[in-house]
């Protein structure tokens, strides 16, 4: 007689999606919830570090990967005009990949009919039988529900992110570029096949959340010449504000309850 329990996972992120698939590689069932009509996600760059490389190789789908971006084998700091001030190789290469073909990715690998899109789920909805996961991110309502006082921390700065299909000279291929200057931050990051994602951080001040592009490029305008050039050719641009969780304050709190496991950014969300 079968005894397995049903898995439920709530949230179809990076850390639903890879929990549903090494699931159905072990040949066990399991159900996907999304409280979306989709899943999916903003065209940004997406970092995977060496350590992550045996765990998609355990999933059967570390070569796929590879072919989605370019390994990342060198990282330089450079000034606003784009002088080098320091450059290093990395030791264990990281991979750099577009995170919406990521997602479609294991999507690809998942039956449709295992994913129940446009169903909010919350662990009341299950019984003491079945087996919960909660994957539902930084806003996780089983976290908050677990540990109401436990808040989300502001680190009082801001992100802008995209992704620029542009051809740049042979420094920038398989590099990670970080621009310093003005209380800025800029990074350019070879993302495979010419295409390079982007990002900006910068300190929160009351008017960050409306920049234009226009506002954006206007913040570099004593930068090199490339910093524009890929703002001004990117596609969309995606605007989020940086929280965690003090990890002095989740490092004791307990991952599980009974039946309910909760995974990712549900309990331990980092900044950038």
């Amino acid at each position: 007689m079968n005894t397995q329990k049903q898995v439920n996972i709530i949230g179809g992120g990076i850390a639903g999606l890879t929990t549903a698939l090494a699931l159905q590689n072990k040949g066990i069932d399991f159900r996907l919830f999304e409280k979306n009509a989709q899943i999916t996600y903003e065209n940004v760059g997406f970092g995977i570090s060496a350590n992550i490389f045996p765990i998609l190789q355990e999933l059967n789908i570390l070569s796929e990967t590879e072919k989605l971006g370019a390994k990342i084998k060198k990282f330089h700091i450079v000034d606003d005009k784009l002088k080098y001030i320091n450059s290093f190789a990395i030791n264990q290469p990281a991979l750099s990949v577009k995170r919406k073909e990521f997602y479609q990715l294991f999507l690809n690998k998942l039956p449709r009919d295992k994913i129940f899109l446009n169903t909010e789920k919350h662990t009341s909805d299950f019984n003491e039988s079945e087996i919960v996961i909660s994957a539902e991110g930084i806003d996780s309502k089983t976290r908050k529900q677990w540990y109401p006082t436990l808040k989300k921390r502001d680190s009082n700065q801001i992100l802008w992110r995209g992704i620029t299909k542009i051809e740049l000279d042979e420094n920038f291929k398989n590099s990670y570029h970080d621009f310093i200057g003005n209380n800025l931050r800029f990074a350019i990051i070879d993302t495979g096949n010419d295409f390079y994602s982007w990002y900006i951080i910068k300190q929160k001040d009351t008017t960050s959340e409306h920049y234009t592009r226009e506002q954006l490029i206007d913040l570099f305008k004593n930068y090199h010449s490339i910093v524009k050039e890929m703002i001004q050719k990117s596609g969309d641009i995606y605007f989020s504000q940086l929280k965690d969780i003090s990890p002095r304050h989740r490092k004791k709190l307990s991952w599980y309850k009974g039946n309910t496991l909760l995974i990712g950014d549900a309990i331990h969300p980092t900044t950038l």
